[in-house]
C-alpha cells in the first residue's frame, strides 16, 4: 500500500521539526467551560481555580511523557461518546445491566469516568489498556479517585501477540477505540483487530469511537511511525477483511464530519489540511 509523505499532512511534519510546540496550549480557560468544567468540577470536587490549579501541572506532566495532542490541546477535557452513538441512553442502559466495556489506548481513562458517572454501573465492569501505564497512574491524580476508581488496567503493546490483553477471559459489549487506530498502518489496523475479534468479542459487541480520517483514505509517515486515515469507504473494507479473517460479520455505521463539526478547533484543520476530517463510528458484531 502506497504511502503518503507528499500532501498537507505528510509536509506539515516535515516543515514543523518540533509540532510539540503548536500542540502545547498555555491556556485552559477556552477548554474547560459548560458541560467539560460541570463534569470534571462534579467529578474531582474541586471547583473555580482550585480545579485550574490542579489540572495545569498534571497536564505538564504528561505531556511531557510523550507530547499527544490530546493532552497538549486540552482535548482530553471534551467528551464526545454521545456525539458519535445515536442511542446514549441505550449504551447506558447496557452499562446498567453489567455489561463490560473495554477502553483500549485508554490515556487516562477519562472517558470511563464519564460513562461511570452516566450509569452509575460499578468500575470493576471496566477494564482499560495503554502501551503507557504512566498515564493511567496520572489518572487517579486527574480524578482524585485512587480509591473509588476500581477499573482493570492491563499495559502492553498491542502489536504483540503475547500482550496479556489478548489472554482475558472476558467477552466485552463495548469497545470504546477513540484516536486509536489512526496511530497505526492498514497492516497493523487489521493485526490489532483480528486478535480483538478472536479474543474479545462476542454477538452483539460494538466498537465505538472517532479518529482523524481523510476524505481520500490514506496512510502517511509521520513522527510516530506509519499512520492510516480512514474514510468511510476504507473503515467499511477494513471491518469486511477482518471479519471473512476471523469468521465473523460486522456492520459499519460510520460518518465523516469536519474538523469543526467533530467539535474540534481551526488550528486543526490547519493541521490536517483541506481534505482532512474526523470519522466517527459504531461497529457492531452480527449474529453468527
Amino acid at each position: 500500500m502506497a504511502v503518503n509523505e507528499d500532501k498537507k499532512f505528510g509536509n506539515w511534519f516535515k516543515d514543523n521539526p518540533k509540532p510539540n510546540e503548536e500542540w502545547y496550549e498555555s491556556d485552559i480557560n477556552i477548554h474547560l467551560k459548560g458541560d467539560a468544567r460541570s463534569f470534571w468540577e462534579q467529578y474531582t470536587g474541586l471547583k473555580g481555580d482550585a480545579l485550574e490549579n490542579h489540572l495545569y501541572p498534571l497536564r505538564d506532566k504528561a505531556f511531557g511523557m510523550g507530547e499527544y495532542p490530546c493532552v497538549g490541546t486540552w482535548d482530553f477535557l471534551q467528551y464526545r461518546i454521545p456525539m458519535v452513538v445515536h442511542d446514549y441512553d441505550a449504551l447506558i442502559t447496557r452499562l446498567k445491566h453489567n455489561e463490560k466495556v473495554l477502553d483500549i489506548g485508554c490515556c487516562f481513562g477519562q472517558v470511563l469516568r464519564h460513562l461511570l458517572v452516566d450509569s452509575g454501573a460499578p468500575s470493576e465492569n471496566m477494564y482499560a489498556t495503554d502501551l503507557h501505564p504512566q498515564l493511567w497512574e496520572l489518572g487517579f491524580e486527574l480524578f482524585c479517585d485512587r480509591e473509588r476508581m476500581k477499573a482493570h488496567f492491563i499495559a502492553g503493546d498491542v502489536l504483540s501477540i503475547s500482550n496479556p490483553l489478548w489472554k482475558l477471559d472476558v467477552k466485552f459489549g463495548i469497545v470504546l477505540a477513540e484516536q486509536f487506530l489512526h496511530l497505526f498502518s492498514w497492516n497493523q489496523n487489521k493485526s490489532i483487530l483480528r486478535q480483538l475479534v478472536t479474543n474479545l468479542t462476542k454477538p452483539g459487541t460494538q466498537v465505538i469511537g472517532f479518529q482523524t480520517a481523510n476524505v481520500n483514505a490514506q496512510e502517511y509517515k509521520t513522527q510516530w511511525g506509519h499512520m492510516y486515515f480512514h474514510n468511510v469507504e476504507s473503515l467499511e473494507k477494513l471491518w469486511k477483511e477482518v471479519g471473512e479473517e476471523t469468521g465473523t460479520s460486522w456492520t459499519v455505521d460510520a460518518k465523516l464530519l469536519s474538523v469543526s463539526d467533530a467539535g474540534y478547533p481551526k488550528k486543526f484543520q490547519d493541521w490536517f489540511g483541506s481534505s482532512g476530517r474526523y470519522i466517527f463510528f459504531v461497529i457492531t458484531r452480527n449474529e453468527d
